[in-house]
């Protein structure tokens, strides 16, 4: 299972995480990335959703968990 979480920094920096859960609960942190020069669109999110995807294998992954905001239930959509 992919994870992702984005919040704001106290210095207002966009920090996204991307963390994949392994069948026997294991966390890897896969990503910790600073996106604040980018604009969160559906399709930039779902464009880095596939990146971590595709760098770790699609037949390893059963679901995306995400909050529910319209960008990221885009990129869900896209995905």
């Amino acid at each position: 299972m992919l994870a992702l979480d984005g919040w704001s920094s106290p210095n207002h920096r966009s920090i996204w995480n991307f963390t994949v859960l392994t069948p026997t609960r294991k966390e890897y942190i896969i990503q910790l990335s600073d996106l604040s020069a980018h604009s969160h669109t559906g399709e930039f999110i779902a464009e880095k959703i596939e990146e971590i995807i595709n760098r770790i294998g699609p037949s390893k992954f059963a679901a995306i968990v995400s909050d529910n905001g319209a960008n990221v239930r885009k990129a869900r959509e896209i995905i």
